[in-house]
């Protein structure tokens, strides 16, 4: 069920990226994330804020003992080489799933325990905006 018009979808995402200094070349490089990204905005389960801080809200994920651990996810729109390099400790040059892992844990300033616990479809979006930060 659309909750927000495709246009002011797109415009959320047009404010981000241009916050973010996005280039043509990479957007257009990136063009099946943008539509997840923008498709997400328009379910209204990613929303942008005024320090545009995208949120993406998920089933809860749960512990062991049953208790929510983590019901959203707060994606800052700039990241520090030092923040990244502390959540790729330990992974492989060659691990491209748990690298991306690391740029979501990064981004969000989450566990990735707690990120591999996410729904698939969910983490398809945190997939999406990572790729703007490659």
């Amino acid at each position: 069920m659309i909750k927000v018009a495709k246009e002011v979808a797109v415009q959320e995402f047009e404010r981000w990226l241009s916050y973010k200094g996005i280039r043509d070349k990479k957007r257009k490089d990136n063009e099946s994330f943008e539509e997840t990204i923008i498709a997400a905005i328009e379910d209204g389960q990613l929303t942008l804020d005024d320090d545009h801080v995208f949120t993406l809200k998920i089933t809860p994920v749960k512990d062991a003992n049953g208790s929510n651990v983590l019901e959203s996810l707060k994606f800052k729109p700039r990241l520090q080489v030092y923040q990244l390099n502390q959540k790729l400790k330990g992974v492989s040059a060659n691990d491209g799933d748990g690298r991306v892992m690391a740029y979501v844990a990064a981004i969000t300033n989450e566990n990735s325990g707690v990120i591999g616990l996410m729904d698939t479809s969910e983490y398809s979006v945190c997939q999406s905006i990572v790729m703007y930060f490659l």
